[in-house]
């Protein structure tokens, strides 16, 4: 790995390496993918991705033109192949690219070679889930085993994430809360998003991880940790709970969190892939004069269970939230439902965030646009009267789509299996009618059979008749 990394004390030596991503040498420049929102690039030499704002979020002016990404010359965020217990850098010379990093249409390919393996990485840009505008980069790997012997082949994903100038900004887990320090989920464990934000009442950058839902391939085992540690180690690391995102004491925060898809054998001729996102985040914000509050969620869901979540924020240096409850109401008509609607906590300490989340399951099936809200209500000093107590409400929309469809969907299929059985039925009883057919056919081809031997057998004695007349004289 390239050691300008460990060069990040300051906003010029990043603005530096931010600038030279732009001014590559000649054979060597970028591909890249643009829209108002964002900007993705690959670098044409190892095919590792790049992402920032262009516009970014509409509804912020702070973060236009901001990094997701760290950005160096390789960019330090990279994927590992594993094959057979032994770890290769996609893009490097360790192997050879079939395609080299180009754009294709709507994407940035490239195939590379190792070992017999080929990967192909696709990029392209798809709408946040929270936020519904093209602000978030596909990933896809398909890794195709060109070998003759089967291969234990896995894939690790690094994200050496930044927001803005923000190298440390911590890590946001649905029902897990903040993660500052190194940690590790497996399995059932690994959310399906993560989140960051510098700030709850005025933020840089919001960025977001998509792990799994539609077509996304969850993986096995997710790990935060120092950008160092990871680029140190192309594998695997061992998670020291507790540890920050500092290479040492003296170091500045350097975070990365790393996807990680177990080793799986795969047999000559056989591809498996594995796809990822990674963009901008969406929430609404209320600031009061004591607590800010944030909330977040999927602006369509397709009737699956999602998570909303809720940030609240103490603004102040000095004062106190108390017997804060925060509540998730959701429409009336049922359509939606949650186990646990409210949380509660004694009090929220000057400058402390407090995180929320809610799995909301689809109730009856109604399709179209709804409304939740959160409340959240609180004291705003210890003597708890009437006047002193404060609420703060915030809503956001999603558009719920698919049963009221997939009810249609049902019907006509009920409506076709209730034709097929009644041509079905017509066809069994046409089949009745021609073996009914058929067994006269075969009497009458036996009588035929029967005729035609007793007509064989009058003929020979009409021709015998005959002989014996001719020999008689007659």
């Amino acid at each position: 790995m390239s050691g300008l990394k460990f060069f990040r004390f300051s906003s010029l030596t990043a603005l530096v390496l931010s600038a030279a991503a732009f001014i590559l040498p000649a054979g060597t420049a970028a591909q890249s993918l643009s829209n108002e929102f964002i900007n993705v690039r690959t670098d044409h030499s190892t095919g590792r991705f790049m992402i920032k704002t262009t516009g970014g979020d509409p509804s912020m002016e702070t973060d236009d033109n901001k990094n997701l990404l760290y950005e160096d010359i390789p960019p330090t965020s990279f994927t590992t192949v594993r094959i057979d217990g032994k770890n290769y850098i996609f893009g490097s010379q360790d192997g050879k690219f079939i395609m080299q990093p180009s754009q294709q249409g709507d994407n940035l390919i490239a195939t590379w070679e190792i070992k017999g393996i080929e990967i192909t990485q696709t990029i392209n840009l798809v709408s946040g889930i929270t936020t519904g505008n093209p602000d978030n980069m596909q990933i896809k790997y398909f890794i195709k085993n060109n070998d003759k012997n089967p291969k234990e082949v896995g894939l690790r994903v690094l994200f050496d994430t930044l927001l803005g100038w923000n190298d440390g900004a911590p890590f946001s887990i649905p029902g897990a809360g903040s993660v500052t320090s190194e940690t590790e989920f497996y399995g059932s464990d690994i959310p399906d998003f993560w989140y960051a934000i510098d700030s709850i009442s005025n933020p840089t950058v919001k960025s977001q991880g998509r792990l799994s839902g539609m077509d996304l391939t969850k993986p096995d085992y997710l790990a935060f940790a120092c950008w160092s540690r990871f680029s140190d180690n192309p594998w695997k690391i061992d998670i020291k709970a507790g540890k920050t995102f500092k290479r040492n004491p003296f170091s500045p925060l350097d975070s990365a969190v790393a996807l990680f898809w177990e080793p799986k054998t795969l047999d000559p001729g056989k591809t498996i892939s594995y796809m990822t996102e990674y963009g901008l985040f969406g929430t609404e914000v209320k600031k009061g004069p004591l607590l800010n509050v944030s909330i977040s969620g999927p602006v369509v869901s397709v009737f699956y269970p999602f998570t909303i979540v809720c940030d609240i924020e103490n603004g102040t240096s000095t004062k106190y939230a108390y017997d804060m409850s925060v509540r998730l109401k959701l429409p009336n008509d049922e359509s939606l439902k949650v186990l646990n609607d409210e949380f509660k906590t004694a009090k929220l300490k000057p400058a402390e965030i407090s995180k929320v989340s809610w799995s909301v399951l689809p109730g009856k099936m109604l399709s179209g646009p709804k409304e939740y809200t959160i409340e959240v209500t609180f004291w705003d000093q210890e003597t708890r009267t009437p006047e002193n107590m404060q609420t703060i409400t915030l809503s956001r929309k999603i558009l719920m789509i698919g049963f009221q469809e997939e009810e249609n969907i049902n019907m006509q299929l009920e409506e076709l299996n209730r034709k097929i059985k009644a041509k079905n039925k017509n066809v069994t009883e046409l089949n009745e009618s021609s073996d009914k057919i058929k067994l006269n056919i075969n009497n009458i081809n036996d009588k035929l059979e029967i005729s035609n031997t007793r007509l064989k057998e009058l003929i020979d004695r009409l021709k015998a008749g005959d002989a014996s007349d001719t020999a008689a004289g007659r």
